[in-house]
């Protein structure tokens, strides 16, 4: 009943649209509470829809973004959630990032670099890119990240994140044949 007197729907965005039902959902709430502890730990599978190239994934994820901010701005606890507003347009860069090593991409080097150089551009990228981010502090390759990209070092920023994939791969194996042991 909620769901039909609040207008809840699923969009017809093919990455997200759960989240994008969610924050229908959660617009109206009274009162609300962020917890940021993982209770999950996300395996990604092989083949599966975000470990495969898509021209459109930054917009797609930027919509998520702008969408959870406005959200939180409804609220009106931007002020007390910047930094999960910060993270959200940071994961639209990380996984844009992703995004352009996958295997299955089809530009070459240079066109990578002008498409990491035209997401910098966006205003909230930016920001994010260039405001200190406590959660976004404590990883080591997040840092690296950002560094190389503050530098115009977008060659290596590639190379970190093709690394990173292939410390995932060999943990998927690994994880993989632990679980047939077991």
């Amino acid at each position: 009943l909620y769901l039909l007197e609040n207008d809840c729907r699923f969009t017809d965005q093919r990455v997200g649209q759960d989240a994008l039902f969610n924050h229908l959902v959660y617009r109206n709430l009274e009162a609300i509470y962020f917890n940021q502890i993982p209770y999950y730990h996300y395996v990604s599978r092989v083949g599966s829809a975000v470990n495969r190239y898509h021209p459109d994934r930054f917009l797609l994820e930027y919509t998520l973004a702008e969408q959870f901010e406005k959200l939180i701005v409804t609220w009106h606890y931007e002020q007390i959630y910047q930094d999960l507003i910060s993270l959200a347009y940071w994961r639209t860069l990380y996984v844009e990032l992703n995004n352009l090593v996958l295997e299955d991409c089809p530009l070459n080097e240079n066109q990578k670099v002008q498409q990491i150089s035209s997401v910098l551009h966006h205003p909230k990228i930016q920001q994010t890119l260039f405001s200190s981010n406590s959660s976004l502090e404590k990883k080591y390759h997040i840092k690296l990240l950002t560094l190389l990209l503050k530098n115009n070092k977008y060659s290596l920023a590639l190379r970190v994140m093709r690394a990173r994939i292939q410390l995932s791969k060999k943990y998927h194996y690994a994880f993989k044949t632990l679980k047939k042991l077991a």
